[in-house]
């Protein structure tokens, strides 16, 4: 993030350190996935966090990334593509954080589909998630709505 020099000045005093400079340095190891159709199960462990151990905390900025990536993981798995055909499109996020993660190993992330509905072009899904650790099992929990493309047909395919 950056600003213009005059608003930089002004404002340096509130910007976040975690946002200028320390979210880019997170790093998530996947350690288990477990799919179907209708649930997706991720157990996480965050490696590295900018956050010194001593006030790290899971927080929204690790988790919305990574259910973007879940999300998407989960689409191609059961359409069975061979790659991300493009840019998932989120339409809608809820998300409520009742309760701090602190933990960084075993950081459970539940989906469950509410709907699936397909166009031509796009499959649309709803799905509600809870993230939570073995300390507080449902922390977070929400919904999400989202639209995948679907993959193009070459053009020799479609005649």
């Amino acid at each position: 993030m950056e600003f213009a020099e005059w608003l930089e000045e002004h404002y340096r005093p509130y910007l976040s350190s975690y946002l200028q400079k320390g979210w880019k340095s997170d790093r998530h190891y996947i350690k288990s996935i477990n799919l179907t159709p209708e649930t997706m199960v991720v157990a996480v462990d965050v490696l590295h966090s900018y956050y010194p151990q001593a006030s790290y905390y899971f927080s929204t900025i690790h988790a919305i990334p990574l259910l973007y990536q879940f999300v998407i993981l989960h689409a191609c798995w059961e359409n069975q593509w061979p790659e991300k055909p493009g840019d998932v499109y989120l339409r809608e996020l809820h998300i409520e954080t009742p309760r701090m993660i602190q933990q960084q190993e075993n950081i459970c992330f539940a989906l469950n589909l509410l709907t699936r509905r397909s166009t031509p072009q796009w499959l649309y899904y709803a799905m509600q998630f809870t993230i939570g650790d073995t300390v507080v099992p449902q922390a977070f929990r929400g919904c999400l709505k989202y639209a995948v493309p679907r993959p193009v047909k070459p053009e020799c395919e479609s005649t």
